[in-house]
């Protein structure tokens, strides 16, 4: 008798956290830091489907509930500085499994990557004063151009010159850094435009595997908290990572978000004509 379960992943990609910490006689060329934490599946349902959009609306906001729970519990570890959700849905997403699922990792170190996104938005604050994701979304809603759907409280936008194709960010118009502090109607509330994004996703592109990721405030930062702002990103799996991107770091996007927002908002519109932007 369950809806969402949380347990252990079987084949974890960092140690259990060891209570101390680790040493390691490092030469300057070879340097090694242990890498703990924990590593968890979210079962997403009891019934055997492979998609979030085939997931009632209240089994997807007991998912993101679960989200909210242990991120917000990692939190609470010793040592713990970085907490993601993520998700995986298809062979060509990196999908193992076909029952629909998703996981969270936490980790005592925060990725590079992450640091130089929170580095860019500690220098955006530090030089104007706002919150970058903020400026995003006012700046989105002024162009009017990218934006997929928008109600009171939330956003769904391509982001501009966005690295992989039909990539859509959700967000808050209200700053929050946090997802894990998202009282329950914005957590129903994201759950549900999340839900309806992966089902225009699939309108446009049937059969097309996806990922989404959760973005919220590493625990292990030291920033002022209103220099970070939560996000989730769902983006298809279209392309490959090919010679020039792995050579050169630099992602080819054969769409232009601007395409990318029209086809998608075109689905929204045809679902709910009453959408205004």
């Amino acid at each position: 008798s369950w809806s969402v379960r949380v347990v252990p992943n079987k084949y974890p990609a960092v140690s259990p956290p060891c209570g101390h910490p680790s040493s390691s006689r490092d030469q300057p060329l070879f340097q090694r830091r242990p890498l703990s934490g924990g590593h968890e599946v979210v079962i997403e349902s009891r019934s055997h489907v492979e998609s979030l959009s085939q997931l009632d609306l209240s089994e997807i906001q007991l998912v993101f509930n679960a989200f909210r729970d242990r991120i917000k519990f990692w939190r609470g570890v010793p040592g713990i500085a970085y907490v993601t959700a993520f998700k995986n849905a298809g062979a060509r997403a990196g999908a193992s499994l076909r029952h629909t699922h998703s996981q969270l990792i936490a980790t005592n170190r925060i990725p590079a990557a992450v640091r130089r996104v929170v580095d860019r938005m500690i220098h955006h604050r530090a030089s104007t004063g706002c919150c970058l994701h903020c400026d995003l979304s006012r700046g989105e809603l002024k162009a009017r151009q990218r934006v997929v759907w928008r109600d009171d409280s939330l956003i769904a936008y391509c982001p501009f010159a966005s690295y992989l194709p039909m990539l859509i960010r959700v967000t808050s118009l209200d700053h929050q850094p946090c997802f894990e502090d998202l009282d329950d109607k914005s957590i129903d509330s994201t759950a549900r435009l999340v839900r309806r994004v992966v089902s225009w996703l699939e309108k446009v592109r049937p059969g097309t595997a996806y990922n989404f990721c959760l973005h919220t405030r590493p625990p292990g930062a030291t920033d002022p908290p209103d220099s970070f702002h939560w996000s989730i990103e769902v983006f298809p799996r279209m392309t490959q990572i090919a010679g020039f991107e792995w050579g050169s770091q630099c992602m080819i996007n054969p769409m232009l978000p601007e395409l990318a927002a029209a086809k998608l908002r075109a689905c929204a519109r045809a679902e709910d004509p009453r959408i205004m932007l």
